[in-house]
């Protein structure tokens, strides 16, 4: 397992991933422009709010929220933590 871990460390710090083949070009140039590994060289949230592709979306459905004790999306709703 220690292995796998070592492994993934080292491509996120190479900036190495894989896109899936139905993700549009649009949305893998912003992926590339927001995972560039230079911190300095990465879009920034103004950048990303002025492309064209921000525009074709509605807005309030990009949003994404994350539940703090389990990490699971719950895009806006309730998680069950039964």
């Amino acid at each position: 397992m220690l292995c796998h871990v070592q492994e993934l460390c080292q491509k996120i710090i190479k900036g190495v991933y894989n896109t899936p083949a139905y993700i549009s070009s649009e949305v893998k140039d912003l992926l590339a422009r927001m995972l560039t590994v230079v911190p300095d060289h990465r879009i920034t949230f103004d950048q990303v709010c002025r492309l064209c592709i921000y525009a074709k979306y509605d807005q309030s459905s990009m949003m994404i929220f994350f539940c703090s004790r389990c990490g699971k999306c719950v895009n806006g709703s309730e998680v069950s933590h039964a």
